[in-house]
């Protein structure tokens, strides 16, 4: 299997498909008189999904119940056969989905061991056999939600989907999706933290609207003294202040509010996290992060990354949080087109707990603790339509070489002509954004991830 010839480089990412309305279309199956499958139709997109993850370079294995005979005469039939380099059939493997030897006879078949499940995600219609199944051995889990012939709602915990899709084709933006954390050290799975990082975070005071899906280490301590911070390992303070947690933890319970207008098309992919505890320059902005070390326990530094601003490709806004010694929020500080505004009122009216409420600039995503502040800007509206992606393909100097490089001549072309289909006009009537459980990573994990996905996306939209 997988002869086929015309492979890019092959992707960390390892796929396990379902077949039956994942691929193929369960209602046009014709069978003999011993049920075998002798012909089917495949669902709409699904030739293409198939033959696109390889033409990338995505491992595929096909791990379904049935026949083995079925699915060599429908893939067969359709010229499918070829692009799975395993193919595990219930039928000889003596057990069905959700059981764990379904998948661990796909990972065998790949020469790979339950130590590789991080990277594999399982990709199915049906809750209770592929998205339970996955999920009880660590592997991420995909739902396709194409046909109401199954249901599509949990009945428990077990049977909650990683991520949900609605057809096919949509399975190659979630792979190049998931093929980008991997590069940059995490798992597939969304609660999947950089190898070395504590687990996820838990929640610290009562949730409200822009809460961030978060946990904590059950000892309250950082993994190793390798985390992303300003300080040697050894610099922390002993004083059992706020400056003493993990940067997970901090992250998680600091993490600014942000208010989206309500038709904003983009939304934030990742912050890159930095804790400083004593004075030392940003690795993602010019700046030197400058404490008091009467008032400030440690910043907090949130490199927020967005794939799109609506006038180019790739966008790094950042957010500063002041921690006192206490656990207060002293101070705030917000990027703003280059520049920093005060992210906290005189007042301090936009603090809610322990974190800082800011409106998001719609489509440019520059903040300010002010909603008027945004409008005295005089291109506020207009950089959202006429002057949509007139910018390209922006590459900051940190990444110098790293998007362009193989990247078509008329990128910028493409960039604009690809970013003028999200032009609209803002509301002006702003939301608070929840943080995803995975949000938050190190700087440094970011900073890997960037490129990866910024390539993919200059890939799709030069096809």
């Amino acid at each position: 299997m997988s002869e086929i010839s015309g492979r890019g480089q092959r992707r960390r990412l390892i796929l396990f498909l379902d077949s039956g309305d994942t691929i193929v279309d369960e209602s046009t199956e014709i069978r003999d008189a011993d049920g075998i499958v002798v012909s089917a139709e495949l669902i709409p997109g699904a030739d293409a999904m198939v033959k696109t993850l390889h033409e990338r370079g995505f491992t595929l294995a096909l791990v379904a119940d049935g026949d083995a005979q079925s699915f060599k005469n429908v893939y067969r039939q359709h010229g499918l056969y070829d692009y799975f380099e395993a193919m595990i059939y219930s039928e000889n493997i003596k057990a069905v989905k959700p059981s764990a030897r379904m998948f661990k006879a796909a990972l065998g078949a790949l020469e790979l061991g339950e130590e590789d499940c991080s990277r594999v995600a399982m990709v199915g219609n049906n809750l209770s056999r592929d998205v339970k199944g996955a999920n009880a051995l660590g592997i991420a889990s995909v739902h396709i939600g194409w046909t109401p012939r199954y249901p599509r709602d949990p009945a428990d915990e077990s049977e909650r989907p990683d991520y949900t899709i609605g057809e096919p084709i949509a399975l190659v933006q979630l792979a190049e999706k998931l093929d980008a954390r991997l590069a940059a050290g995490l798992g597939a799975r969304p609660d999947a933290f950089p190898a070395r990082a504590a687990s996820i975070l838990s929640v610290h005071s009562p949730a409200h609207d822009g809460s961030p899906t978060d946990g904590n280490p059950a000892d309250g301590n950082p993994a190793d003294g390798n985390i992303s911070d300003g300080n040697p390992a050894d610099g922390s303070p002993a004083d059992g202040s706020s400056a003493d947690l993990p940067w997970q933890t901090l992250a998680s319970r600091y993490a600014p509010i942000l208010l989206l207008d309500a038709r904003e098309p983009f939304r934030p992919i990742r912050a890159g996290i930095t804790v400083f505890r004593k004075d030392g320059p940003s690795p993602s902005f010019n700046r030197q992060i400058l404490l008091d070390p009467g008032r400030h326990a440690c910043v907090i530094e949130y490199a927020i990354y967005w794939d799109y601003d609506i006038q180019h490709l790739y966008d790094l806004e950042h957010v500063w949080i002041y921690v006192g010694h206490q656990g207060e929020v002293v101070s705030c500080e917000a990027s703003f087109h280059g520049r920093r505004l005060l992210g906290l009122n005189r007042s301090r009216d936009n603090l809610v707990d322990s974190r800082v409420r800011l409106y998001v600039q719609p489509g440019k995503h520059a903040m300010s603790p002010i909603e008027d502040a945004l409008h005295l800007l005089p291109d506020l509206t207009s950089c959202c339509m006429e002057n949509a992606g007139t910018g390209g393909l922006l590459e900051p100097a940190m990444f110098a070489g790293e998007f362009r490089a193989g990247a078509p001549a008329d990128v910028d072309v493409l960039a604009e002509r690809h970013l003028r289909d999200f032009g609209f006009i803002p509301s002006f009537d702003y939301a608070p954004w929840s943080w995803p459980a995975d949000a938050f990573v190190r700087w440094e994990a970011l900073r890997e991830e960037i490129p990866v996905r910024m390539r993919s996306l200059i890939a799709q939209i030069a096809e």
